[in-house]
């Protein structure tokens, strides 16, 4: 399959010129990116066929194990359940009134075994809860707690009891007063959580309120607060208060741990009156600099601020009776006047650029152009004016008839470029043939071998190679062969073209005219591997 090199070399043998050649480039191009396109289209079909029956091979095979392992459960707990039965009607095991059978050691029954903490999965305050309710239930004393417990911990919590000094590991409430207080679940902790949690993305709204409940609780019964209205209200008020205090203030009252509100507003007039201050700060500067308008602030001026611009020759004081030029909002104020002078005149943009479809609408907006101008005392240049012409070049592209191309001197510019050497070369080309991207199927990924030069980590002197060499000579021929894209008519249909690979995503945009799709609009992403 023939490249756009190829394409433009043979151009050049059957020498082609002027728009036969650029009608033959355009329709060898448009071949080109079709048979691509198709070629793409069939390999993305392949691979995502081979992924679904890879996919499709995993889902059987992971149900095949599933099955498989609940069918061994199922076998392992009837063996069990039938030794069981087999012991109770031995007599081994003895249902006792007073549940004593099911307590003692030695009478042969099995527990279930207490699963370890998984740190980062498990809740520890809920699985010490547990811990506490299993041991109960099987009677163990309380004074081996802690060395049942440390068998069951792993991660943050292992490492947590393993700083205990000797006699701390050996008291059980040590252990966990330690360990709440490691993954902070402490009274400040719970209220945290109660002020700041959010709903998550896997829990519905009865989960949700359940948790803030939990929350609040848990605050509640480790600040030791009676459940009373009064003393709720004491506790929410004064955690409002200490929230809203500046920050010294507020640490200074935590600090002192203040049972009442009284006793916290107290405490927090002392620290003002010792310290000078009021409640709120005084307002002060964020930045060390002035605030001063921007080039386009648009408000009243401050009385003792206003600047007339006047000065004093002897006893004569004179002023400006316009904006002078080189006065810092004197191009805002430009602007503003040209967007209020050409109100609601659609077909004319910036730099009083007219654009209309027909000979007499433009002569009819010139007319009224010329009328507003005159009429503001604005005065226009002719030889800076270009009236009439078909085609004319806007902010570096060549407009007319429809479409939208090069500029003849910046793609002289890209001709005349010499292979970069280093990274700053390097960004100077891409930037260079950037400009037009829009213009280039797939820049990003054919590009990609020179944008990874300018990596972080790439030495400043390029290594270059083949692929650098193909990509700097593709864009090279992409924008010297003077592509040219469809102005768009929103009064008539799009059409979307999309494309994937490992090295980038494509897009064309496109329109139908006359029967024949023409592009509007590329646009190209590298993907970062």
């Amino acid at each position: 399959m023939a490249t756009m090199e190829e394409i433009v070399k043979k151009a050049d043998q059957l020498e082609y010129r002027g728009e036969k050649r650029e009608e033959y480039l355009k329709q060898e191009f448009k071949l080109l990116d079709e048979r691509q396109a198709r070629e793409k289209k069939e390999e993305a079909e392949r691979q995502e066929k081979k992924e679904e029956a890879e996919r499709q091979e995993r889902k059987e095979k992971e149900e095949a194990d599933r099955k498989e392992r609940l069918e061994m459960e199922k076998t392992k707990l009837d063996a069990e359940m039938k030794l069981l039965q087999a012991k109770i009607e031995a007599g081994i095991i003895k249902n006792e009134p007073d549940g004593s059978g099911a307590r003692s050691s030695d009478s042969g029954a099995k527990h279930p075994k207490l699963p370890n903490f998984k740190d980062g999965r498990d809740d520890l305050d809920i699985w010490l809860t547990r811990f506490e309710r299993f041991a109960e239930s099987n009677g163990w004393s309380r004074e081996k707690w802690s060395s049942l417990l440390c068998a069951l911990l792993t991660g943050r919590a292992l490492d947590c009891y393993g700083r205990l000094s000797a006699e701390q590991a050996r008291n059980y409430d040590k252990v966990k007063e330690a360990l709440m207080k490691r993954y902070d679940l402490t009274e400040d902790g719970y209220r945290r959580k109660f002020r700041t949690c959010k709903l998550a993305e896997s829990e519905s709204p009865d989960m949700f309120i359940v948790r803030i409940v939990t929350y609040l609780d848990r605050w509640i019964e480790l600040s030791k607060t009676d459940k009373s209205y009064e003393k709720l209200k004491d506790l929410i008020v004064r955690e409002q208060f200490m929230d809203a205090c500046p920050e010294d203030l507020a640490t200074s009252l935590r600090e002192k741990d203040l049972p009442t509100l009284e006793r916290v507003a107290k405490q927090a007039d002392l620290f003002l009156k010792a310290r000078n201050r009021n409640l709120c700060d005084p307002p002060r500067k964020v930045f060390p600099g002035n605030a001063r308008p921007r080039i386009d602030s648009v408000g009243p001026f401050e009385p003792e601020k206003k600047f007339n611009g006047g000065q004093r020759a002897g006893e004569a004081k004179t002023s400006f009776l316009r904006m002078p030029f080189g006065m810092m909002n004197s191009g805002a104020m430009l602007t503003r006047a040209v967007k209020k002078l050409l109100c609601r005149m659609d077909n004319v943009v910036d730099d009083l650029l007219i654009h209309t479809e027909t000979w007499e609408a433009h002569v009819k907006t010139l007319s009224e152009l010329f009328k507003r101008l005159q009429e503001a005392n604005f005065n226009v240049r002719p030889v800076k004016c270009l009236l009439g012409s078909r085609t004319v070049d806007f902010l570096g592209h060549s407009l007319g008839r429809g479409t939208i191309g090069f500029q003849d001197e910046n793609v002289e510019k890209v001709r005349n470029a010499s292979r970069p050497k280093t990274k700053r070369e390097v960004r100077e080309f891409l930037g260079l043939v950037g400009y037009y991207k829009e213009f280039v199927p797939n820049f990003a990924a054919v590009s990609a071998p020179l944008s990874d030069l300018v990596r972080k980590g790439q030495p400043n002197n390029v290594n270059w190679g083949d692929s650098q060499e193909r990509a700097y000579n593709s864009l090279k021929v992409a924008v010297t062969s003077k592509p040219v894209l469809q102005l768009p008519d929103v009064n008539k249909r799009f059409v979307l073209r999309t494309d994937a690979s490992n090295r980038g995503l494509g897009a064309a945009l496109m329109q139908e005219i006359e029967g024949t799709l023409f592009p509007v609009a590329y646009a190209s992403k590298k993907i970062d591997r």
